[in-house]
């Protein structure tokens, strides 16, 4: 249909569908394939494991708590680890 992907034009008729008999959509919207699954399996444990880390190591300079190492070098090693 004008260049739009069937699959989508499909996904968006059955919307239509379950609108038109007064069905939630927003439960229609949150199923997840299973990639979409392993994605979101995978960021969350990457977000716990970063929300773990004891963040008071990665200070710089004297023990004032003034100067922090860049925190996305914490995160690029908890992403190398997953």
């Amino acid at each position: 249909m004008n260049g739009i992907d069937q699959a989508i034009v499909e996904r968006a008729d059955r919307l239509g569908l379950l609108s038109a008999r007064g069905e939630d959509l927003v439960i229609a919207c949150a199923n997840l394939s299973k990639g979409e699954e392993e994605d979101l399996k995978m960021a969350e444990k990457t977000a716990r494991e970063f929300l773990a880390e004891d963040l008071r190591q990665y200070r710089s300079g004297d023990n004032d708590g003034a100067a922090w190492q860049d925190p996305r070098l914490l995160l690029d090693q908890v992403m190398m680890a997953t």
